[in-house]
């Protein structure tokens, strides 16, 4: 089954509201983006990192996101399956907490739940352009 072009639009919509509102620090305005047994998973160097729950996972960005004395994602395209089941975004991310400065390259794979909410996260920390054209790879994808 394929998605139209407006309900991949739908897809690019929600992950852009997800990310304007992180970066307003409005946390609440994600409830009704994120579906309720939302999963969040970063792969990472130090193993994977696990949020289970829309709950846990708010609760992790109120902590984390505001600890952070700057803090932005540029965002690239927002590429969407052609099931519209997935979506990918390559980010580049800069925070600075105390003096420690960290720009880092990722990929964030989403799942959406059958509704078009956020079901779950990859994150991948770390990510070359090789590898993230090859996960982009693995899926037909519409292009918007």
């Amino acid at each position: 089954m394929s998605i139209d072009a407006a309900g991949a639009e739908a897809r690019r919509a929600t992950i852009r509201s997800f990310w304007d509102n992180v970066h307003a620090h409005r946390f609440d305005e994600l409830v009704p983006l994120l579906h309720e047994d939302v999963e969040r998973i970063v792969l990472w160097y130090g193993g994977p990192d696990t949020r289970t729950g829309r709950d846990a996972y708010l609760a992790t960005l109120r902590e984390i996101i505001p600890s952070f004395t700057e803090w932005h994602i540029d965002s690239g395209p927002i590429h969407v399956s052609d099931d519209g089941s997935h979506a990918f975004m390559r980010c580049h991310e800069v925070f600075l907490r105390g003096a420690r400065r960290r720009e880092i390259d990722e990929l964030f794979e989403y799942t959406f739940a059958s509704d078009g909410r956020i079901l779950r996260i990859n994150i991948f920390f770390k990510v070359d352009p090789a590898m993230a054209a090859s996960v982009l790879e693995r899926y037909p994808l519409q292009h918007g």
